[in-house]
């Protein structure tokens, strides 16, 4: 669309998408090995969201300055990252200082550069959880996730392989895990 065009060339920083991702769903072995452009993880099976031809877990999907999602599905692209316009506006032309996260858990500190979980929280999927991955718990079996695959169900992290048997255990693949990373 023209506003969309115009906007890109006055302000050659970023480049502005409105509503332009998609969420898909993860269903092949190539595409649940490749990494996630928010934390670089494996994608995994079930649903995840596009956005300027790259692929993020749906909870990975979140403006790069203050982590939170895009509720309106209105981002923009800032040095290859989905932000918030006013986010954008505010901290551009400032040192980026990433806000800290703490583990929902434990409640300790995940420091930068860490490995984590995002996990919507259940009650509010607008808010998403981190974790350090050996405080997350596989609701099927009780062990730690860490650094296996998983997805999610009620809110609950499920390793992959858990999934899969509690599927096949159906007789069918449900629609409960369409939250997946």
């Amino acid at each position: 669309n023209s506003f969309c065009t115009l906007l890109a060339r006055a302000t050659p920083l970023f480049s502005p998408h409105v509503t332009p991702n998609f969420r898909q769903e993860a269903t092949n072995e190539e595409m649940a090995d490749a990494p996630c452009a928010g934390c670089g993880k494996p994608m995994g099976y079930g649903d995840y969201e596009v956005a300027n031809d790259k692929e993020y877990h749906v909870e990975c999907f979140v403006c790069y300055f203050c982590r939170k999602p895009f509720p309106n599905g209105e981002f923009f692209m800032h040095n290859d990252h989905p932000c918030h316009n006013k986010c954008i506006d505010t901290n551009a032309h400032k040192p980026v200082e990433k806000k800290k996260d703490f583990c929902a858990e434990c409640g300790n500190e995940i420091p930068e550069n860490y490995e984590f979980l995002a996990i919507k929280d259940p009650k509010d999927d607008k808010v998403k959880r981190m974790y350090h991955p050996q405080c997350v718990m596989c609701a099927e079996c009780g062990k730690q996730i860490g650094d296996k695959k998983y997805g999610i169900s009620h809110g609950k992290a499920v390793h992959e392989e858990c999934l899969h048997a509690k599927q096949t255990y159906k007789g069918e693949a449900t629609n409960e895990f369409s939250e997946d990373l």
